[in-house]
């Protein structure tokens, strides 16, 4: 299995063979209207939590656009000018129909604006949304590019070759992978969205277990508008896995990166 044989290769399990290099695409409006014909798509958003129709190009016809589909990799990088940068594996993106959008139709100004913690903000430039009612599918905003990525270039510091991590560890890596890199870095390798989690200091060096298992169910609870969303889909099995695996990279920690 694919998730699989990624997780032995963050583990040092599977050797690191010679990745492809990384491709980067910035999103522009001007080159997708002058190449692609726009079409809408009416989704049950889970971010308004109401029906929305949007104008946009669909993403597999962006990705053949920009010759993304040809390159060699493990998922799919979307990168959001807030730091937000979760990832999809190919075979999600070739069963799914998702939308790049850049307006929503009849809305004045193209969007409706949204809370994120504090601040009031709107999608733009672009968005992401699916046909598909799957709550496991991310739906970016704020899409500014799209990234192949490697794991073994771009992640392999996560879990540095050649250690042994516990039971626990090895399946709070996978967690991690799916349910915190989008957001949250470790070694300043992952998302820039949330603050980063190992260097210098591990957050589990100054919070202890239960404020932590407490806050990922539910950060509200600590914070007025966090910007954090909660996770009381993980069980607490699973909530220990990930803190175990945090834990374990407090003796990983690596310099910082130019």
């Amino acid at each position: 299995m694919r998730i699989f044989a990624v997780s032995l290769l963050l583990l040092g399990v599977l050797p690191l063979s010679s990745p492809a290099r990384a491709a980067e695409v910035q999103l522009s409006l001007s080159r997708l209207k002058a190449h692609l014909q726009p079409v809408t798509l009416t989704v049950d958003d889970p971010v308004y939590r109401t029906k929305k129709t949007y104008e946009g190009f669909w993403l597999q016809d962006v990705l053949k656009l920009e010759g993304l589909l040809e390159k060699p990799a493990d998922e799919l990088g979307l990168k959001c000018a807030d730091g937000y940068t979760p990832a999809l594996p190919w075979g999600e993106i070739r069963e799914r129909r998702g939308l790049i959008a850049y307006r929503e139709v009849g809305q004045p100004g193209g969007w409706q604006k949204l809370k994120q913690g504090k601040k009031t903000i709107t999608p733009a430039p672009f968005y992401l949304v699916w046909a598909e009612k799957d709550p496991s599918l991310p739906w970016p905003y704020q899409l500014v590019a799209l990234q192949t990525v490697s794991f073994a270039e771009k992640y392999g510091e996560l879990v540095p070759a050649g250690t042994a991590p516990s039971a626990a560890a090895r399946h709070g890596v996978e967690l991690f992978r799916k349910q915190c890199l989008k957001c949250h870095s470790l070694n300043l390798r992952g998302g820039e969205l949330g603050p980063e989690l190992n260097y210098p200091r591990n957050i589990t060096e100054y919070r202890d277990e239960q404020t932590l298992r407490e806050f990922i169910r539910n950060p509200a609870a600590f914070r007025a508008r966090s910007a954090m969303p909660g996770f009381p889909q993980l069980s607490d099995a699973e909530v220990g896995q990930i803190l175990e695996y945090l834990r374990w990279m407090r003796d990983r920690k690596q310099p910082l990166h130019p």
